[in-house]
């Protein structure tokens, strides 16, 4: 999942999602157009401080306004966008990370393999799981659930990348420089 946000009033903020099915206006630092709402499939505008593209999957955050030229829209504060883990980039990202200590090649090619797009959620429930697959300790399983937890925000945007054989080093540049919006603005 890969997040963005800005600081915003906790009251009045509510939440949209969706995919995004047309841009009016996009840059690296802003976008502007339709989303069709999950729940309801309704066509709704929005508008908001990241970079988006057609066919994303989002949560948005914000809140409802009126714009004096555009009408009522969704103004949105923060995103979440939804990634497919990739095997690949999942075994590279859990072998070249520092952070994952214990996991070299071979484990992480075992997990990726074995647990793929759902390591998400069996590393957050069952961790014991991963541990017994990849002849982890304890300790070595606590700490690996510890620091994906922690890079929640990063994880598949991080996977994403590894998939391209990124090193966690031009990772990490790419997430420091374009943001949560790299997907969107290096598929651009």
């Amino acid at each position: 999942m890969v997040a963005i946000s800005k600081q915003h009033d906790a009251k009045n903020t509510a939440t949209l999602r969706g995919r995004i099915t047309r841009l009016y206006y996009q840059s690296p630092r802003f976008s502007a157009g339709k989303i069709e709402e999950c729940d309801t499939g309704k066509s709704l505008s929005f508008s908001g401080p990241f970079a988006v593209s057609e066919g994303d999957e989002v949560t948005l955050t914000g809140a409802w306004t009126t714009h004096p030229t555009y009408g009522k829209q969704f103004s949105a504060t923060g995103m979440m966008q939804e990634l497919p883990v990739d095997v690949k980039g999942l075994e590279n990202y859990l072998a070249t990370n520092p952070a994952f200590y214990g996991i070299g090649p071979a484990k992480a090619k075992v997990i990726a393999r074995q647990f793929g797009c759902d390591f998400d959620t069996i590393i957050r429930e069952s961790p014991e799981v991963v541990a017994k697959a990849a002849k982890l300790s304890a300790a070595q399983i606590a700490t690996i659930q510890s620091e994906w937890v922690k890079r929640a925000e990063v994880n598949t945007l991080s996977t994403w990348l590894s998939a391209y054989g990124l090193t966690h080093h031009q990772i990490t540049k790419i997430v420091d420089a374009l943001g949560h919006t790299a997907k969107a603005i290096l598929e651009g």
